[in-house]
Order: structure tokens, then C-alpha cells, then sequence
């Protein structure tokens, strides 16, 4: 377990940020959306709060398995449709719900270079921190 950067911080406010608008996107709160579509939101949420409680190795790979798989849905709904529907428009909806896992996706990157450039302890760079 190592300290948090702040960079690793933001990125679990950006997470909780993203976990938000994916609840408003699903329309669980007023009973029209379905549970399934609550999934990837629950999932942030358990990455942004394990990020926040321990920031290792384990937690940054979940965070970025999350990120690239918001990505890789959104981009899927815009190109050829998720299933059973049509493609969707680049709106506002779309451009959050790339930005704010890209905007993860650098930070982790800027604290693990950050990781990596701390002073080593007894001379020796974590293998993690690659």
C-alpha cells in the first residue's frame, strides 16, 4: 500500500463524478431505466471508493478496466448502436461519458509516473510502478 498522489486523488473525484452521471443516465431513481444499465455505475463507484481507501496496484488497474470499459461502450453506442438499438448521436451525454474516463485514464497515468519518480526506498523502484 502506498501513499496517494494528487493525482490519484482527483481521479476518485473524477470516478464519483462519472459514477453520478451514469445513475442519472440509467433513470433508475424514477423506475423507467433499467437495473442492468446501473451496473457500470455501481462498478465506478466500488473502483473510486477502493481508490480512495487504498491506493495499490489493484485498485488502479480497476479504475482503469472501469474507465476502458466506458470508453469502450460509448464508443461502441456511437459507431454501430448497443444492442437491439440504433446508434446514437454525439450529444452532450456521449462527450461525458468519454471525457471524464479519458480525464481518469491520464491521471492514473500522471501518478504512476509520479509513483515512479519518487525517491526510491533503499535504492529500489517498486516492479508496481512500472
Amino acid at each position: 500500500m502506498t501513499h496517494h498522489t494528487g493525482a490519484s486523488r482527483v481521479t476518485v473525484a473524477a470516478l464519483l463524478v462519472l459514477t453520478v452521471l451514469q445513475l442519472e443516465w440509467s433513470d433508475v431513481a424514477t423506475g423507467a431505466g433499467s437495473s442492468t444499465a446501473a451496473v457500470p455505475a455501481a462498478s465506478t463507484l466500488l473502483a473510486a471508493v477502493l481508490l480512495a481507501r487504498v491506493s495499490c496496484f489493484e485498485t488502479r488497474l480497476l479504475a482503469v478496466v472501469v474507465c476502458g470499459a466506458q470508453v469502450a461502450g460509448v464508443v461502441l453506442a456511437l459507431v454501430a448502436g448497443l444492442p437491439g438499438g440504433s446508434r446514437q448521436a454525439l450529444d452532450a451525454q456521449a462527450v461525458e461519458g468519454l471525457v471524464l474516463p479519458a480525464v481518469a485514464l491520464v491521471l492514473l497515468a500522471v501518478d504512476r509516473r509520479t509513483r515512479r519518480t519518487a525517491a526510491p526506498v533503499a535504492g529500489v523502484l517498486s516492479p508496481y510502478a512500472r
